[in-house]
């Protein structure tokens, strides 16, 4: 085994997460339905899930949302096994819809600030192997990110026909992260001893855009909605600093298509909400592009889930459970790195020897008191996956988020 393996396990594969994400959605009510949304209606959420929903809304209303979440991982290097984990909270969503006077149909308009895409990973592993009849010794190797993309959003929906809408939103994405990344190598040779000890730290920058298309139509015992999310165009620069010296590098980031079909319906004891999720190759993005037939960015990305709602008979809540499976997209961004003076598309299409070993899962769970004129949410939702790195580090991932919201209707 050679050293190349290490630097390829530990910087090749970590800046490989820089460019990761974790959706996390907006709304609690979504929320506590596992994200199960897209058949739903829940107002200023409506931007991100199915802006065609906010069609049949009839009031007027301000949310506002806070999240706290905790990000473990467990991660095992030749045999050695280590933890980390990262905890946050902030503001998660603000927002306003207002539904528009119409003497036939209807047509709301909406806005709103929320984070829905987190960038935070975090692990920590150690460990001995045998290279080129040299002992090497991994001391605490160590990768920190923290970010997120904040969007902000205006959109609209409108009612074409009896019982049906259609709607989109746009926003402006904006985001910032900062990264540390360290590691401690030490190695013995016949007797001799040496060391190496990196430590350096990445701040990223994002703009660009997100476009979302919804329709929703009602039947007279349940609805379904579709959602279709447009490409995004990120622009991403990272600077650095620290002992592999200091540097600023431009990139444009690029999501696929993705898009999600649901159904719901109201029951005399509950509310079921079901849908099935897809993100489109990249070769729908890039048809002229040489997409490796390894790479996970040439196949479909698919998942679904269900989630239901119970009124409570003794107070004035309702009860909300979900289950959502997803497979793990390890190209949620490709990237292209932008030449000076030469601006040419060079996407790197590798997976960096990384592999899923534990697509997401998530289950979760909440209840929502609700008045004339007000709501208060809170749900909580339990994720895990997990990622093999050129089959030698394993790590599994955990999330534990609570959402809480208040909304006002007037």
């Amino acid at each position: 085994m050679k050293h190349t393996v290490f630097f390829t396990v530990c910087i090749v594969g970590a800046l490989s997460h820089v460019y990761g994400q974790y959706d996390a959605g907006t709304g609690t009510r979504a929320a506590a339905m596992s994200n199960n949304h897209t058949a739903l209606q829940s107002g200023v959420p409506d931007l991100y899930w199915n802006p065609g929903a906010l069609a049949f809304s009839v009031t007027r209303e301000f949310q506002v949302s806070l999240y706290g979440h905790s990000l473990n991982s467990n991660s095992t290097f030749f045999g050695t096994k280590e933890y980390d984990n990262i905890q946050r909270f902030r503001l998660a969503n603000a927002g306003f819809s207002y539904a528009l006077p119409a003497s036939r149909g209807g047509m709301s308009i909406a806005g709103s600030y929320s984070n829905p895409i987190i960038l935070d990973d975090a692990f920590n592993f150690s460990g001995s192997y045998i290279s080129n009849d040299s002992l090497v010794h991994i001391n605490d190797r160590m990768y920190h990110i923290m970010g997120n993309l904040d969007f902000w959003t205006l959109g609209f929906g409108i009612q074409v026909a009896p019982n049906f809408g259609i709607g989109m939103s746009a926003a402006l994405v904006s985001g910032k992260s900062d990264a540390k990344d360290r590691f401690n190598k030490s190695f013995t040779l016949n007797d001799s001893y040496g060391s190496f000890v990196s430590e350096n730290s990445y701040e990223g920058t994002y703009t660009g855009f997100d476009a979302r298309i919804g329709l929703l139509y009602k039947f007279e015992q349940f609805q379904t909605g579709v959602r279709l999310v447009l490409p995004r165009i990120m622009h991403f620069t990272e600077t650095s600093s620290g002992t592999d010296g200091s540097g600023s590098d431009e990139y444009r980031l690029y999501s696929s298509f993705s898009g999600a079909w649901g159904v719901s319906t109201q029951l005399p004891f509950c509310t079921v909400s079901a849908e099935v999720r897809s993100t489109l190759p990249y070769d729908f993005l890039f048809p002229i592009e040489d997409i490796p037939s390894d790479c996970q960015a040439g196949y479909f990305k698919t998942g679904g889930g269900a989630g239901v709602e119970i009124p409570l008979i003794v107070i004035p809540a309702v009860a909300r459970f979900g289950y959502s499976y997803d497979e793990l997209d390890l190209h949620p961004w490709v990237y292209d790195f932008i030449q000076e003076p030469h601006d040419t598309r060079t996407i790197d299409w590798s997976d960096n020897g990384i592999r899923v070993n534990r697509n997401l899962h998530r289950v979760s769970t909440g209840i929502g008191f609700t008045s004339a004129t007000t709501s208060f949410d809170i749900s909580y939702t339990f994720s895990t996956w997990g990622l093999t790195t050129n089959e030698i580090l394993k790590q599994i991932y955990h999330m534990n988020r609570i959402f809480t919201s208040f909304t006002i209707r007037f």
